[in-house]
């Protein structure tokens, strides 16, 4: 098993999930609320990644990150035509929705 490190961000002014790892040094987490997602939002959201993981040429692989209020989880694509492409499991019901803005978040390391 890798070592994980967690990101964690807060709500900016409204609209979508989105996460920009394309950054060296430091992995930062970016996202808004996903109150259109969610029907009911949530105040913040955890992302998983292997420490220390670099995108190659920019490109961003699928990640998996969780709720901090329910057992749902969100799989996170990239939609190079769209933007990033958010998938939201809750029960049998999916939804699909694209983003652009970002807010930007310094990652905190819990090892």
């Amino acid at each position: 098993m890798p070592r994980q490190t967690t990101l964690t961000g807060y709500p900016t002014s409204g609209g979508f999930a989105r996460f920009d790892l394309r950054r060296m040094g430091d992995l930062v987490c970016c996202y808004s609320t996903m109150n259109n997602i969610t029907g009911d939002g949530f105040n913040s959201l955890n992302l998983t990644v292997p420490v220390g993981w670099r995108p190659p040429h920019g490109e961003l692989p699928p990640v998996l990150m969780r709720t901090d209020r329910t057992a749902n989880e969100v799989v996170l694509n990239v939609d190079t035509n769209n933007g990033y492409k958010i998938t939201y499991y809750s029960g049998i019901s999916t939804v699909n929705t694209y983003h652009t803005g970002f807010g930007l978040w310094k990652t905190h390391d819990y090892l």
